[in-house]
């Protein structure tokens, strides 16, 4: 009888673990980038060692998350000339509140009082040799293959350059 509560509480485990990834789906549906939480249950079957070794004593649940939907949603036009959509399976690098690499989808970007690149959480944007610095009065433009260029206001005819 004892044993019977292990079954339960892998059970009851798994459908926890399933409710909160579904919560999170839910919430963070409108969430710019998001991409949803795949959930895997695999039943675990434990087998006796008695004289009967075929025979099945109980089966237990083991759901995770082990990935997540990256199809592509629905692309939304901001008007705005910062903000990108990330295609494919393409992930933007930034640095983490801790300062290390981080990645995110999320593609509404601005850049600070500083200069610096950042997304809309504020995390600044990080290129091939760090954090992506800007000329504050250029006209920044972003390349369909991800390059940052800026053009100078002053000679209008001059090509873009690449940050």
């Amino acid at each position: 009888m004892d044993r019977l509560i292990y079954t339960a509480l892998s059970g009851m485990a798994d459908s926890m673990n399933r409710q909160r990834t579904i919560a999170n789906n839910m919430a963070n549906a409108q969430t710019t980038g998001f991409r949803a939480e795949l959930i895997y249950a695999t039943p675990v079957t434990l087998k006796t060692n008695g004289p009967n070794p075929s025979l099945e004593v109980r089966s237990l649940a083991d759901g995770e998350v082990r990935g997540v939907n990256m199809r592509a949603g629905t692309v939304s036009q901001t008007g705005r000339p910062m903000d990108v959509a990330l295609q494919g399976d393409a992930l933007l690098a930034v640095q983490g509140v801790d300062g290390d690499e981080a990645y995110t989808r999320r593609g509404d970007l601005s850049i600070s009082p500083e200069g610096i690149l950042q997304n809309g959480d504020g995390l600044p944007v990080i290129g091939g040799s760090g954090p992506i610095s800007l000329p504050l009065d250029a006209k920044i433009s972003i390349a369909g293959d991800g390059t940052v260029l800026a053009a100078n206001p002053e000679t209008p005819d001059a090509p873009p350059q690449v940050v």
